[in-house]
């Protein structure tokens, strides 16, 4: 998969938009069921440079 998606830059951009969707889905109920008011995240590239608007 990696031969494929890092040469090509389309396969990579629709990768990540799969996994960084899946990926904020997860953190929003992380954070959702913390106990507390403060949830820290260290991402890599997930904010980066993003897909798609935040919220959708």
């Amino acid at each position: 998969m990696s031969e494929i998606v890092f040469n090509d830059p389309d396969a990579l951009s629709r990768l990540n938009s799969i996994v960084h969707k899946a990926v904020r889905a997860d953190l929003r109920v992380g954070a959702i069921h913390r106990p507390t008011k403060t949830v820290w995240v260290e991402t890599a590239i997930l904010y980066a440079k993003p897909t798609r608007p935040r919220g959708r």
